[in-house]
């Protein structure tokens, strides 16, 4: 047995991509061409965090439930895999009075987009699980 063989560069490097993605075709920059976001991969352990983040246990009948804002969920993965534009920037958020990154998108994009931008993270995250099995995985 090797570690050499856990040691693979691609693998690393996979984790570290920035990957454009055209979210919407209202962005444009100032020779008419479409903007597209840069995006990053999260890791599972990373993307549970945010939906543990955005869960709360209810107690009904005696039992726990555990319940999950799917909207807020969504919003913050893509607050935290988003590169490009700096969600954090002041003029930006200033342009669409807002206050915070999830805010921002949630001004800046339809839920379409959300929707769109949120399953291309999944897909270069390896995530690109069925959101009901993720959801049933969260439970356990």
């Amino acid at each position: 047995m090797s570690l050499q063989a856990f040691l693979n560069k691609d693998k690393r490097d996979r984790k570290n991509q920035i990957v454009e993605f055209v979210v919407s075709e209202d962005f444009k920059n100032s020779d008419g061409d479409i903007e597209p976001f840069k995006i990053k991969p999260i890791g599972f352990g990373q993307f549970s965090a945010i939906r543990e983040q955005n869960s709360m246990t209810e107690i009904k009948n005696k039992q726990m439930i555990k319940k999950t804002n799917e909207g807020a969920t969504t919003l913050a993965l893509c607050a935290k895999c988003v590169v490009y534009p700096d969600l954090k920037n002041a003029e930006l958020q200033d342009f669409y009075e807002v206050m915070s990154e999830t805010e921002l998108l949630d001004a800046m994009l339809t839920i379409e987009e959300i929707t769109n931008l949120s399953n291309k993270i999944m897909e270069i995250s390896g995530l690109n699980q069925d959101m009901n099995e993720l959801k049933e995985e969260a439970k356990n």
